[in-house]
């Protein structure tokens, strides 16, 4: 018989012909399901999937297997001597393990260590070796020796089971001794959460209604073995649903893996196509700037010595605005804009090789507002609205060469 509650929600229920079991780590529950396990010695089960320990019969013999238990506990599990082990796992890295020579035990409740180095003699147990040890919330621990020496601290954190236990023990039927309890188990992670079970068959649950439930289906079949039979089928179809499930939840999870990866691969791919064609742009803009910009100088000085005449704003040249930053296209998207940023003004303005903060400066001052309030009226709010703008991107040109 294996019992073993763990965290979120996970238990392993096992007595003859029939399991059942919940959120076990996947190792576990793929040797359960494909049926390769004929019995269980011991199974212990951490506050997530990533701590376990398991100890069974298969069809090549007796094994283990442990996952993050502490570094002390794993290397006396490992050591050549060992057999089958049994351990328990408590709060707070708690734990006992033993086998038919030896134990292991580490930040157990005091009370728990002092009752078992009682059970000890100088070179033998004098009250018997550790039947089984259960360890639980709060400190709180349950354990029955060989010669059925009991020891326990459980009216804090289990008080219902306390009490179920001093009243069987306390009525007059002589069988109802501590030597004829067959296990107790006790769930770490929730108070006065347990299952114990007598030689005789009876047995005491308090959990969730779904592990209770369990519980009676599990306990039901060590009185009727002719029901456990049909327990068992039942699940044995439950675990090949289970590990079909899990496959298919495998796949389905490479499939999802797979897809997200092509889907970062092809975007990765566009956002290279786009930079490689923006780069593209910029190389052709500034071949075009050396000859487009001694031509954009000269319109631009001869609508500040006409300015009276003028009949539109020198704009700079479209082949040069090549720039699609998002900022940069929203600014650019007006009907009556000057169709340039300051990067655009950058490809053409470096061309002159007088290009520097003080010359900038200087230029920046033909943008001034106040120069082009002489235009004709018709187009003198339009082309004052425009030079203040090449004026703020003369500015921001400025800054940038200040900022490093």
């Amino acid at each position: 018989m294996a019992f073993a509650f763990g965290g979120n929600g996970s238990f392993l229920f096992n007595v003859p012909a029939v399991w059942s079991y919940k959120n076990l780590p996947q190792t576990m529950t793929v040797l359960l399901a494909e049926n390769k396990i004929k019995d269980v010695y011991s199974a212990t089960l951490g506050k997530d999937a990533s701590v376990y320990h398991f100890a069974c019969l298969s069809e090549e013999g007796p094994f283990q297997i442990h996952v993050g238990l502490p570094a002390a506990l794993a290397e006396w599990l490992e050591e050549p001597s060992r057999t089958i082990c049994r351990v328990t796992l408590g709060p707070g890295g708690s734990f006992f393990a033993w086998d038919d020579h030896s134990f292991r035990w580490h930040n157990v409740p005091a009370g728990l260590e002092k009752h078992i180095q009682s059970w000890m003699g100088p070179q033998v147990w004098t009250l018997g070796s550790p039947r089984w040890v259960a360890l639980g919330a709060n400190g709180a621990f349950i354990a029955l020796s060989a010669k059925g020496s009991a020891a326990r601290a459980l009216s804090k954190s289990y008080p219902t089971l306390n009490s179920q236990l001093e009243e069987w023990v306390g009525d007059a039927d002589p069988t109802h001794t501590w030597s004829e309890l067959k296990y107790v188990f006790l769930d770490p992670f929730r108070p006065d959460h347990f299952f114990a079970v007598t030689n005789a068959g009876d047995y005491w649950a308090a959990h969730k209604e779904e592990i209770v439930n369990t519980i009676n289906i599990v306990a039901t079949a060590i009185h009727d073995p002719a029901r456990a039979n049909r327990l068992a089928e039942a699940v044995e179809k439950r675990k090949l649903s289970a590990v079909k499930e899990l496959r298919e939840e495998a796949q389905r999870a490479r499939h999802a893996k797979a897809k997200a990866q092509e889907e970062q691969k092809r975007r990765q791919q566009a956002e290279q196509g786009k930079q490689h064609e923006a780069a593209r742009r910029k190389m052709r803009a500034e071949t075009m700037a050396l000859t487009l910009y001694p031509l954009w100088r000269a319109q631009c000085t001869a609508a500040l010595q006409t300015m009276t005449t003028l009949p539109g704003f020198p704009h700079p040249p479209i082949a040069v605005c090549v720039c699609d930053e998002m900022a940069c296209a929203l600014r650019k998207s007006g009907p009556d804009d000057l169709k340039a940023c300051k990067h655009d003004l950058e490809i053409l303005l470096r061309v002159d090789s007088a290009y520097s903060l003080a010359w900038l400066r200087k230029q920046r001052n033909d943008w001034h507002s106040d120069r082009w309030a002489r235009a004709p009226v018709g187009t003198r709010a339009e082309l004052m609205r425009k030079a203040d703008q090449m004026f703020k991107l003369y500015g921001e040109l400025m800054a940038g060469i200040r900022e490093g």
